[in-house]
């Protein structure tokens, strides 16, 4: 079956869009060039926190925990049940708990001890901010967003006026390079190795930059944005017969991604590099090297037996019938 569209992968773009009304709601608090740095933000502005426990899902991005890391000397690794809830039972007093919204998914409240949330799979959608309650996310990996983050902690002593140029240069590098794949294979090494080069500089790049700096690379309203998710959700819901994991995503949330479930890492992965080979490109959630993994069932079944199927606005109804097709024939 042949097939001349690439599905999901990396978001490129030759134009990008300067009205943020994606983030609107987000009136107060500090834009950072990373997510990493936006939780930075809160533990520097608020170092009484770090001489507390932390409680944090070991299913998490690891750039997560290496923030934690450097800051915490007592972590404590909790995991999740089967609606992507927090399992947290004997919880030392006046502790932090860093909670995350999975998936599109808004984690059940917690009233008690000091909470940071991360809000980075769920901003697309209406959430109440509590006033007690710290908060972060990162935008670079949901694709409206070529890179940036936020805390709802004020900071701009370190604005960063430049950030506009720097941006636009990775995005042109990001854009050339994900157009070359497999088209000059020594352009495309060149371009990546360039590529890596910004994005290093960006993740270490501690700064604050204005809202208006952070570019979009589409237009479509933010209705449309999710409305086009969950079409494409519930497509791949009644369409694919392979086994998969439900979000049981309600009216309020908007989905990230479409999960396939196998029944061990290898088959996954394997699957993976089928579907890469069928122009279809998945990521994966996350590659977690703990050795007491096994400790934590449901994130170990996460980490290595789910697979992440795109369905975010680049993709139209003719691509949702080619993947079903090409999922449901190997």
């Amino acid at each position: 079956m042949s097939y001349n569209k690439q599905i999901g992968g990396e978001f490129s773009s030759n134009q990008i869009f300067r009205e943020n009304k994606f983030l609107n709601k987000y009136q107060n608090g500090t834009w950072t060039l990373s997510g990493r740095y936006a939780l930075e933000i809160i533990l520097k502005k608020n170092n009484y926190l770090v001489k507390k426990n932390i409680y944090i899902p070991i299913f998490n991005c690891p750039s997560v925990h290496q923030t934690i890391k450097k800051y915490f000397k007592k972590i404590y690794f909790y995991d999740l049940d089967l609606n992507l809830n927090p399992k947290l039972k004997k919880i030392k007093k006046n502790s932090v708990i860093l909670l995350v919204n999975y998936f599109g998914l808004q984690t059940k409240k917690i009233k008690k001890n000091i909470i940071i949330e991360d809000l980075s799979h769920c901003f697309l959608d209406k959430k109440k901010l509590m006033k007690n309650r710290f908060y972060f996310m990162s935008l670079r990996k949901l694709g409206i967003f070529n890179f940036g983050g936020w805390s709802n902690i004020e900071d701009n002593k370190n604005l960063n006026k430049k950030a506009i140029n720097f941006m636009e240069k990775y995005r042109i590098k990001k854009h050339n390079y994900l157009n070359l794949l497999k088209k000059d294979e020594n352009l495309e090494k060149k371009l990546l190795n360039e590529l890596q080069i910004e994005e290093n500089k960006i993740i270490r790049n501690n700064t604050t930059i204005k809202k208006n700096q952070i570019p979009l690379i589409t237009n479509k309203k933010l209705n449309v944005i999710k409305r086009i998710r969950k079409r494409n959700y519930n497509f791949l819901k009644k369409n694919l017969v392979r086994n998969y994991f439900d979000l049981k995503i309600n009216k309020k949330n908007t989905p990230l991604f479409f999960f396939l479930k196998f029944s061990n890492k290898l088959k996954r992965d394997n699957f993976r590099n089928l579907l890469k080979s069928k122009k279809i490109f998945c990521p994966i959630f996350w590659n977690i090297k703990n050795k007491d993994l096994k400790k934590y069932p449901i994130s170990k079944m996460l980490s290595e037996k789910l697979l992440a199927l795109p369905i975010d606005h680049r993709i139209a109804k003719a691509d949702l019938k080619y993947m079903t097709k090409t999922i449901n024939l190997l």
